[in-house]
């Protein structure tokens, strides 16, 4: 295993206590992740905080769908609901622990 893989599993285990924190790695994952309406990501555990962090964020978890590229397994969740778009400036993490958990998500 890689050492990004490692790091991208641990960041993934972190869940923000703020809910301002949590929106802002959602956005971040959906903003840098998003592939035709869905996210695609590469790993189990990078899935499973998108479907944590959209429940406590939208109140509905997503759909994940398992897609197969060559011997890896690629993870496609859609959003249950529409987010903001990357240019809206009101979407935009202002405060500094909001900024960590997007570049948190961008990583990701």
């Amino acid at each position: 295993m890689s050492f990004t893989v490692e790091v991208k599993e641990e960041l993934a285990r972190v869940i923000p206590q703020r809910s301002c924190c949590r929106r802002a790695e959602l956005l971040a994952l959906w903003w840098y992740g998003r592939r035709q309406g869905s996210w695609l990501v590469e790993n189990a555990a990078t899935a499973r905080k998108v479907v944590r962090l959209s429940k406590g964020a939208c109140g509905q978890a997503p759909g994940v769908e398992a897609v197969r590229t060559g011997n890896h397994y690629r993870f496609r969740v859609s959003p249950p609901v529409s987010l903001p778009a990357p240019g809206d400036p009101d979407a935009r993490p202002r405060m500094s622990c909001c900024r960590r958990s997007f570049l948190r998500g961008v990583f990701l």
